[in-house]
């Protein structure tokens, strides 16, 4: 099936003898919604989501809905491949014109002016489809010229063209889009303003910025497609991202240390029914957060026990009409979003991925540039707040800028109500240093611990012989540790000869920050846990204890605590990423920050956690837990001991 060049705007009702003008002046009011720097991206991408998500809603065995996003800074242009439905022929020649749109309600976009944007709002745009009833390839040239009046009133018609080698091999159907950014008048006119040059940065940018960051908060399906990004900066080289959900890049997503409101309020609820303070209670990973989240839907919204906003009648029907749906985060610091966007993605400044502020959402995706939050006290949680509100039934101008006056209004006000409510549980985030968070660090801690746990699940260790482990009433070490490998020897031979039980050895120094990680384990049979002060004088209150198993534990050894308290304080370890300490000695250094509760006390050994647990680290300001302790040395002097330790650890800790 053959194409003859065509003209988009033939077919617009405009008299003969303006017709011209009327029809450019038409296009140019059109093109005044578009002013943001990502819009070409937004409209392209929407574009691949529908088509590809219509696909998949045929059920077709083994399809796989897939977007091409090949972007290159060398020839300054980006194109959108896609392997969804495709167009017909009249789709094909029609899909430019302004106000036509082959899209039901549901979708993304359905007003019927992206395309016209594409073809109009710059120089050069090819297009091309392929479907087993018919494929096509054409391109339009000089359409921002056109409508600026540069080379007088003749306008541009597309042209059809032979479809370029490798553009929709790799497709049995669907569409691609290729905008190059050339001539003046366009927006982006260098796609290497914005100094990201690898895929990792464009795909930050791209799911905060554009359609790529779908928004499913309240329920809505999220989309199936996965991306495939490409990158290619102006020496040639390449790099690719393999985004698997295309998803929204929430903050809480990227910084490891953040926790959700309501799973710290369950926390905290617990603690209420046993008659103990509720922010004492909260565990060690609700405490020093970089970030506190939560999100809400509709009737949460309006009936829930959390946000309570202040509403009158019509702002509740408004809710329900628009569907709306919350999500807010709320750190500590500006730096964090300095560290995310500088740091992390190393892109040019005030070019961020994410920020604090407003952002307004419709039809899964961002919705313009971010708001200020109107907030009339503690107007600095205006900075380290970031709030969405998603409207799924609101319909935005055609550049997606701007809403109704109505629902702005009511994403301002409970943008306020959110950022008030979470900022509750401010005493659980970090305190601000000044310095900006180590994002890179955590990271890199958090894929160690994943690697660590897979290879442990892979690669169980076991040896069964019942001849081997017999108690042989003595250690092999000979004299007390002088160094910290001393201390591992001594550690692990106590575990091996079971006199410390339930701790397992997942993996040491692999990592160049942390010593080790372990897992705590209680499992029958308990008597090899109970407490007994004589036989088992290790032991742990096994009341209401069944099988306890815990998430991978970061380890650290040290000949002193001290040691490990300096490092704290040059930043080199961090406090809150340890959960256990083993020691030869405790020091003194800790006096100043810290109280240690010595769990070898009889009156304490309802708080040891776990068989061989000595002391327990807590600070001193706050309260909150740090770590938990194997301390050598008070273990070996408890058991040959038990009365002597008991007064020297009262004398040395004091009593809980």
């Amino acid at each position: 099936m053959t194409l003859d060049a065509w003209d988009p705007l033939a077919t617009l009702p405009i008299g003969q003898s303006t017709e011209n003008d009327a029809k450019k002046r038409g296009i140019e009011n059109l093109l005044q919604s578009y002013t943001g720097y990502y819009d070409v991206f937004s409209e392209l991408i929407q574009n691949a989501l529908d088509a590809v998500d219509e696909r998949a809603g045929k059920n077709e065995d083994g399809y796989l809905p897939t977007l091409s996003i090949d972007v290159d800074l060398k020839e300054n242009s980006v194109r959108v491949t896609d392997n969804g439905i495709g167009f017909t022929k009249d789709q094909f020649t029609t899909c430019l014109s302004p106000n036509i749109s082959f899209k039901g309600n549901k979708r993304r976009g359905n007003k019927g002016v992206g395309a016209t944007y594409l073809a109009y709002g710059f120089n050069y745009l090819e297009l091309g489809t392929k479907t087993p009833a018919f494929s096509g390839y054409a391109r339009i040239v000089g359409g921002r010229e056109w409508v600026v009046g540069k080379y007088g009133s003749v306008r541009p018609t597309v042209q059809p063209m032979p479809t370029p080698h490798g553009t929709l091999d790799n497709v049995d159907m669907g569409a691609t889009f290729l905008v190059k950014f050339t001539g003046e008048h366009i927006r982006p006119k260098d796609l290497s303003w914005v100094q990201a040059t690898n895929a990792d940065q464009w795909s930050a940018i791209l799911r905060s910025k554009t359609p790529l960051g779908g928004i499913y908060l309240n329920g809505q399906t999220s989309s199936k497609a996965r991306c495939i990004l490409s990158v290619k900066d102006k020496t040639d080289g390449h790099t690719t991202a393999n985004i698997e959900k295309c998803e929204y890049l929430y903050p809480h997503t990227i910084l490891q240390n953040t926790a959700k409101v309501t799973e710290i309020q369950k926390v905290q609820a617990e603690a209420a029914t046993k008659a103990k303070d509720v922010w004492r209670e909260i565990p060690p990973q609700f405490r020093s957060l970089d970030g506190i989240f939560d999100v809400w839907a509709a009737n949460e919204i309006l009936e829930g026990a959390s946000l309570r906003p202040q509403l009158g009648d019509a702002e509740r029907e408004l809710i329900k009409t628009l569907d709306l749906s919350l999500y807010g985060f709320f750190t500590y610091s500006v730096n964090v979003w300095k560290a995310i966007n500088e740091t992390k993605y190393n892109l040019r400044q005030g070019q961020e991925v994410l920020s604090g502020g407003l952002q307004l959402a419709t039809a899964c995706m961002p919705q313009g540039n971010l708001i200020t939050i109107p907030l009339t006290k503690a107007i600095g949680h205006q900075k380290t707040s970031l709030v969405i509100v998603h409207a799924r039934n609101a319909s935005p101008d055609y550049g997606r800028k701007g809403f109704q006056p109505e629902v702005e209004a009511l994403a301002k006000k409970l943008s306020v109500t959110t950022v008030n409510y979470i900022s509750k549980w401010y005493p659980l985030l970090k305190k601000d240093s000044g310095s900006l968070i180590d994002i890179g660090a955590s990271r890199k801690l958090h894929d160690w611990v994943s690697a660590q746990e897979a290879f442990a699940t892979t690669n169980p260790l076991q040896i069964t012989n019942e001849n081997f482990f017999l108690p042989l009433k003595k250690v092999s070490i000979l004299s007390n540790p002088q160094r910290e490998q001393d201390v591992i020897v001594l550690f692990n031979q106590l575990i091996a000869g079971g006199v410390i039980r339930g701790i397992r050895i997942m993996s040491t120094s692999q990592h160049d920050q942390y010593d080790g990680l372990c897992r705590i384990v209680i499992e029958p049979p308990l008597e090899n846990h109970k407490y007994h002060p004589d036989t088992n004088p290790l032991g742990i209150d096994t009341t209401g204890i069944s099988t306890v198993e815990s998430e991978p534990w970061v380890m650290e050894y040290k000949l002193n605590l001290d040691a490990l308290l300096h490092e704290f304080g040059t930043e080199k370890k961090v406090e809150k990423d340890i959960k256990l300490v083993v020691c030869w000695e405790a020091g003194s250094d800790w006096k100043e920050n810290y109280k240690i509760t010595s769990l070898l006390l009889p009156e304490n050994i309802h708080l040891r956690p776990f068989h061989g647990a000595t002391h327990h680290v807590s600070q001193v300001m706050t309260g909150a837990n740090a770590f938990f302790m194997v301390v050598l040395r008070d273990l070996v002097d408890y058991l040959n001991n038990p009365k002597g330790s008991a007064e020297s650890q009262q004398e040395w800790y004091g009593s809980d």
